[in-house]
């Protein structure tokens, strides 16, 4: 499915409340289960599943999203190219996903989510939904929308050279001559002397 740049706000914001919400109140919640769960392995694993996922989230929303959103309000934000940060997300989400796997991989060793097992499935399962959307629909549309806004911003620097080119020759244009400035002194020199 293809993202209209009009929906790429609306996308970001269900992204946020329905996705990031459940991540920001599950990952803690669970962390601290495992806390108390006496399971080490499964202990380890969260614990490095839920910190590189927090900052991941992080990225996205305090980078990402807020870019992408003021460049669809036209705002006049400064993109060089947003390749390198999309590739980033592409490939965060390709270790989430082998992180995934480790997670579901320690839930096989005794209880070692504290009771939490289905909820821990159950979160797996909405940052697989979570991450296809991202993937699918919303990094390709802000992909297109930064190479939107680089060409038009490509075009105003160069209206601006131009600009500033122009005013460059009004400035020559305008600066007196040699012979002008001799003629100028002359007149003014004459009229002191009644000549």
């Amino acid at each position: 499915m293809t993202l209209e740049k009009r929906d790429i706000p609306a996308r970001i914001d269900h992204v946020l409340e329905t996705h990031h919400a459940l991540l920001h109140k599950e990952l803690p919640r669970i962390a601290a289960a495992a806390a108390d769960s006496g399971a080490p392995e499964f202990q380890e694993v969260w614990s490095e599943f839920s910190g590189f996922v927090a900052e991941h989230l992080m990225k996205e929303e305090h980078m990402l999203f807020p870019t992408a959103k003021a460049m669809v309000a036209g705002e006049d934000v400064y993109v060089t190219n947003l390749d390198g940060p999309m590739n980033q997300m592409a490939s965060e989400h390709e270790q989430i996903h082998a992180l995934c796997d480790r997670v579901r991989a320690s839930l096989e060793v005794g209880d070692g989510a504290a009771g939490e097992r289905d909820a821990v499935l159950a979160l797996l399962a909405d940052l697989a939904v979570h991450a296809g959307l991202e993937d699918d629909e919303l990094f390709p549309a802000i992909s297109a929308l930064a190479e939107e806004a680089a060409v038009a911003q490509e075009q105003r620097e160069v209206a601006a050279r131009a600009s500033m080119a122009d005013k460059i020759r009004e400035m020559e244009d305008a600066r007196p001559t040699h012979e002008g400035k001799r003629a100028r002194l002359k007149k003014a020199l004459g009229g002191l002397f009644g000549r």
